[in-house]
């Protein structure tokens, strides 16, 4: 299926300024321009603007992300995985704070007690994960 900027605009979500604008800083090219000089996107188009918006939620940068989706050695199902395992890894320091607030509430109304180590112990996990990204 093919779309116009405006059709793809409405499926996705992203304004046609930004689809233009990565057209501008080739990060998602148009399948093809009319005779008129309109764009129209392909299904790979689509597809591909599924990844970038998929590692822009993951916070990525722009050229990051053109970085990533034009390497030749690129693929699309790599970086689904790729990005399924980050989320993952999300959702369970999620799931961490959320574990600690319950039990803190808890603490808080008189029902667990809570030692001061466990108060900070998923604050710890975070800044050893982010200690080990970073070096």
């Amino acid at each position: 299926m093919e779309y116009s900027i405006k059709e793809l605009a409405e499926l996705t979500g992203v304004s046609t300024r930004t689809l233009r604008y990565y057209d501008q800083i080739d990060l998602l090219k148009p399948f093809k321009k009319t005779e008129s000089g309109y764009r129209v996107y392909s299904e790979a188009e689509v597809d591909k603007l599924q990844v970038i918006l998929f590692y822009k939620s993951l916070a990525f940068e722009l050229s990051e992300i053109k970085q990533l989706v034009t390497d030749p050695n690129f693929s699309v199902i790599d970086a689904l995985k790729e990005q399924y395992q980050v989320l993952l890894a999300k959702q369970q320091d999620i799931n961490d704070l959320l574990t600690t607030i319950s039990v803190t509430i808890q603490d808080y109304q008189g029902g667990k007690t809570m030692n001061d180590q466990s108060k900070f112990e998923v604050f710890k996990k975070q800044q050893l994960q982010n200690n080990e990204e970073q070096y």
